[in-house]
């Protein structure tokens, strides 16, 4: 907890797309089981784009932020 490593998190790729990923997770898994559920039909659409869009927002994210001297 004391090296430097801790306050550079946000320039690791690996943090962003690990980010996105659990967006993705938390934010689809319960849209999918209450559309298993009520039918929805045109509003699970809209919620699957908005969270892929905010899921590859993260993976661009990491590869544009990510320096290389911290992806060892």
């Amino acid at each position: 907890m004391n090296s430097n490593k801790i306050i550079y998190v946000t320039r690791l790729s690996e943090f962003w797309i690990s980010t996105g990923i659990i967006i993705f997770n938390f934010g689809f898994i319960p849209v999918l089981v209450v559309a298993e559920l009520i039918k929805w039909e045109g509003v699970y659409h809209y919620i699957l784009l908005f969270v892929n869009v905010i899921m590859y927002g993260c993976f661009i994210t990491g590869f544009m932020v990510s320096k290389k001297e911290y992806n060892v």
